[in-house]
């Protein structure tokens, strides 16, 4: 039986739809089907399905003027379960609270 690699596990429409969304940054928050198409090498008919897909999901929004796509809410509950499970945010848990309640200030670490 021939072992196969850990690439043969891979889903190409996974591989893409992460790539789209890593492709969006801080100095381009928002951008075309053209644009996405153009810079990922595929086809625009790929990029609005996985555009599509992602934003039934939440984790791009279109604005309808423009038509340029933005990374979506779906995104920040990513990040927050990530976050709270950092050492450092659960080893800090105490200091965090105590430092609100003395403050009477909300805290983001």
């Amino acid at each position: 039986m021939k072992s196969e690699g850990k690439s043969d596990y891979q889903l190409s429409s996974v591989n893409n739809a992460l790539r789209l969304l890593k492709s969006f940054s801080k100095d381009e928050p928002e951008k075309k089907v053209t644009d996405l198409a153009a810079s990922l090498g595929l086809s625009k008919s790929t990029v609005s399905r996985l555009l599509s897909t992602l934003a039934r999901q939440g984790f791009v929004l279109k604005d309808a003027d423009t038509r340029k796509y933005r990374l979506g809410l779906s995104i920040l509950q990513l990040n927050s379960i990530m976050t709270s499970n950092l050492e450092i945010y659960q080893e800090s848990m105490q200091t965090r609270q105590k430092l609100v309640t003395e403050v009477d200030e909300i805290l983001n670490l």
